[in-house]
C-alpha cells in the first residue's frame, strides 16, 4: 500500500498554479500514486471550451510520463 493511493490536482491551467501541479506530479510519481486532474475555469472569462487553447495541454504528457 502507498502513502498517497490517489491524488488530485486542481489547476485553472495558469502559470502560476504551473509549480503546483509539476510538485503534484512528483509525489505522485515517488509514491506510485494515480493523479486525477480537475481543470476548472471561469465560464465568464471568454475562453474556448474544450481541450486545445485551454492551457491543459502541457499537464498531459507530465501526468503519463
Amino acid at each position: 500500500m502507498t502513502l498517497f493511493e490517489k491524488i488530485l490536482i486542481a489547476t485553472d491551467g495558469s502559470e502560476n498554479n504551473q509549480t503546483a501541479v509539476e510538485e503534484g506530479i512528483k509525489i505522485a510519481h515517488t509514491c506510485g500514486s494515480s493523479v486525477y486532474v480537475v481543470y476548472v475555469r471561469d465560464r465568464h472569462a471568454g475562453i474556448r471550451v474544450g481541450t486545445s487553447g485551454c492551457g491543459n495541454e502541457r499537464y498531459v504528457p507530465a501526468a503519463s510520463e
